[in-house]
């Protein structure tokens, strides 16, 4: 169902304050592309490519993405370079717009802003250390399975840090860690690397409209396991009659059972009742 567009200026305003409290990419990269004019004409002595490899990989993990991208046209070695420079990513330096015409304010081109992230998050081989998606049309891409693709890459790459922003909010949309053909992947939590913020500093954990899915389950069984400062752990169940929330309170006693990275945290299960928990 699509959003009124009310409600789309009110969920931009949201982003708007939202974004400045997110984490920042290590460098400050974004910035527009500009070309490099020699006082030769291109013909000058090259110095920066006689520095070590170390020295121009701190370079390009400085410039936007889609002006480190653009360095692997230099050279064999810059090629190697990019590929081995740990991969900084925000989508901001890669938004594309359309001509408004008519004196009209431009417009994002999201497919082409979708079609720039594949590009780099495919065409880098190297560790990733960070990934910043705050400005695509996260609808569209887990529309096309691009967004699935997107989350395949970054995992088998070892991201270190990772900040998604469901863009425009539509309600429907999921995170997809299930496989093709419908089947929960089980070992998706399983195959998470270390998350630092959940391992050290999460103390309490709400997670509502629990139905008792199998990928709840794994969810859960995951917060525990890792999050060693865990206090509190509340699971809201869904609406639904006793029978289903006794259904629901039985698969959770699962989790007693589970391992603990926390010494003693507390498990609550709240019933609703209404619109209210």
């Amino acid at each position: 169902m699509a959003m009124a567009p009310e409600a789309v200026v009110e969920m931009e305003d949201i982003i708007r304050v939202v974004l400045p409290c997110l984490p920042a990419p290590p460098f400050r990269t974004t910035g527009a592309s500009r070309r490099s004019h020699s006082p030769r004409g291109g013909g000058g002595e090259d110095r920066i490519s006689r520095l070590p490899d170390a020295v121009l990989s701190n370079i390009v993990a400085r410039l936007p993405a889609k002006d480190a991208a653009r360095t692997t046209a230099l050279s064999r070695r810059w090629r190697r370079v990019w590929a081995s420079t740990p991969l900084v990513l925000d989508d901001s330096d890669l938004l594309v717009f359309r001509d408004g015409g008519g004196g009209r304010s431009a417009a994002v081109n999201w497919p082409a802003v979708t079609d720039a992230v594949s590009r780099v998050i495919g065409g880098h081989r190297g560790p990733i250390r960070f990934v910043r998606l705050t400005c695509c049309f996260m609808e569209l891409a887990a529309r096309h399975g691009i967004l699935q693709y997107w989350l395949r890459v970054l995992a088998a790459g070892g991201v270190e840090d990772l900040v998604l922003v469901n863009r425009p909010f539509p309600r429907s949309l999921r995170l997809p860690v299930d496989e093709p053909d419908g089947k929960l992947n089980s070992k998706f939590w399983e195959e998470v690397g270390s998350i630092d913020c959940l391992e050290t500093h999460i103390t309490k954990v709400v997670f509502d409209k629990f139905r008792g899915e199998r990928c709840q389950l794994a969810f859960l069984k995951f917060i525990l396991e890792r999050a060693q400062s865990l206090l509190k752990l509340v699971i809201v169940l869904a609406n639904g009659d006793q029978a289903s929330v006794d259904e629901m309170l039985t698969k959770l006693k699962s989790l007693t059972m589970a391992k603990r990275a926390s010494e003693c945290p507390t498990l609550l299960a709240v019933v609703r009742e209404g619109d209210s928990a």
